[in-house]
């Protein structure tokens, strides 16, 4: 195997991974520190093997690595820092010196010369390897979100497919040995209907003759929605049967709205509808039956605002069983409660009950099916405020890629019904339907985030005229390809 003059004899192996892949549930941490210093050791060993193709490298550089292979970490940092003289710059060396300074146990200084390495080269190959090795040495030191870091640089610079593949594997091995979890999203959707409006400009009281107009800002107006969330989740205990997390969830929204609604509302922002939530929750998982799925319990305190005013303060507690079916899929069931201390004037105290059933299962060619039924009471001092609604919807995920990308869709049917409604003698009924696909082009890809395209549609049908409504968004995002 040939390699380019300067470049270290270890860059031939680059299929020998640096982060042992991790596949059995009862390996734990230790065991992943212990296969990743074997797997370092084998790395260094193969150098060995290359001494034929080191006949066009520089002296120092070629005992360096000589020294190396016999097990004198010392002295092919010596002779590293030698070449780093005249050199600084020197990605052979800086690599060579990482090498041996992690075979020592030196993994701080280990992780500084790799990612000097690192910022050294233009070569896609070279920041591969640089990059896993600064994330090898920040894992054993139990830097996890660091060495997250490094693998999606590393992923950032693969030009292969088996490559992208082996540093997916290995950054999965640190999500499941690193207690903090971190989800960022980002997403603009334009839409012809951001305030839920009506589609008709008229409507009428039942029992009356003649027809009302509709004020402008009650109909639909079109715009495009900014939003950003952020979701941390920490382990506190982790054991076989048990897992405790703390977590903390921010998302916001805003608007740009179009020419048509600036010009039908000229006194309208897009701010208007701005919204902001903060949520603290704290989450008990433990398998306390052996025939049956996990059993968890959750509690989450939150505030959010609307227009820059504050809205609800909230409580919220949820149980979740779930239970294995073999072959054929998992179900679980989850319950909710909520209580929502209102805020605004316009709004009324509110407690939300909500019982979900959901079952999942992969099919024989590898696609995910889920499907959920939902029935959700919303119960408030007000009995014009007062709902049922019930909720029916599916999703498909494509395993494989169609056409260079990742696809799913989804799609749901629903009911809402208010006893009693101000502009009606007999209350209000409304049913809907939604449709939606995404599709994630994972062949682009950017520190292992991926652009994604998704298009939903809402029809609601109400027999209070102005509360029927329809609504077409897209929406562009990044999502994570690990």
């Amino acid at each position: 195997m040939q390699r380019l003059a300067g470049t270290p004899a270890c860059l031939a192996h680059a299929a020998i991974p640096i982060i042992g892949v991790v596949t059995t549930a009862g390996e734990s941490a230790t065991d992943m520190k212990n296969w990743t210093i074997s797997s370092m050791l084998t790395l260094a060993l193969s150098l060995a093997a290359n001494a034929a193709v080191a006949q066009g490298l520089p002296d120092l550089q070629r005992q360096a690595e000589d020294a190396l292979t016999d097990g004198q970490a010392d002295q092919t940092i010596a002779l590293a820092q030698n070449i780093l003289v005249n050199d600084p710059d020197s990605y052979a060396a800086l690599f060579l010196m990482a090498l041996a300074q992690s075979e020592l146990g030196q993994f701080r200084q280990a992780a500084i010369s790799a990612g000097q390495a690192f910022g050294a080269t233009r070569s896609p190959d070279e920041k591969v390897q640089a990059a896993r090795l600064a994330a090898s040495t920040r894992f054993r030191m139990q830097q996890f979100t660091r060495a997250e870091w490094w693998l999606r640089r590393a992923a950032n610079n693969a030009r292969t497919d088996e490559e992208f593949s082996n540093i997916r594997r290995e950054f999965q091995n640190i999500r499941q040995n690193n207690p903090l979890s971190v989800w960022v999203n980002f997403s603009a959707a334009p839409s012809d209907n951001i305030n839920n409006g009506s589609e008709d400009e008229f409507f009428q009281l039942e029992g009356l003759p003649f027809l009302f107009s509709l004020p402008p800002d009650q109909r639909a107006l079109s715009g495009i929605e900014y939003a950003g969330d952020v979701q941390l989740s920490y382990r506190l205990i982790d054991g076989p049967r048990q897992r405790t997390s703390i977590g903390a969830y921010a998302y916001g929204r805003t608007f740009s709205l179009s020419k048509d609604t600036q010009d039908k509302v000229p006194d309208l922002k897009g701010s208007d509808f701005a919204l902001a939530l903060i949520d603290l929750s704290v989450t008990h998982e433990r398998l306390i039956f052996d025939q049956v799925g996990p059993s968890s319990v959750a509690l989450n305190v939150g505030t959010s605002r609307y227009s820059g005013k504050p809205l609800w303060d909230y409580w919220k507690v949820t149980l979740r069983q779930g239970f294995g079916l073999g072959d054929y899929g998992t179900f679980s069931l989850l319950a909710s409660f909520q209580d929502q201390t209102a805020r605004l004037d316009s709004q009324r105290d509110t407690e939300i009950i909500e019982l979900t059933g959901r079952y999942a299962k992969s099919l024989a060619n590898g696609d995910q099916l889920q499907l959920s039924l939902t029935g959700r009471l919303n119960d408030t001092s007000d009995v014009e405020t007062t709902y049922e609604e019930y909720q029916a919807s599916i999703d498909y995920n494509i395993d494989q890629p169609v056409f260079g990308a990742d696809w799913a869709f989804n799609g749901g049917v629903g009911h809402v019904n208010y006893d009693e409604f101000t502009l009606s003698l007999d209350g209000r009924r409304d049913n809907y339907v939604s449709l939606g696909g995404t599709v994630t082009f994972s062949e682009i890809s950017y520190f292992g985030f991926s652009p994604s395209l998704s298009i939903t549609a809402k029809r609601t049908e109400s027999d209070v005229s102005q509360f029927t409504s329809s609504q077409v968004q897209g929406r562009l995002g990044i999502q994570s390809n690990f």
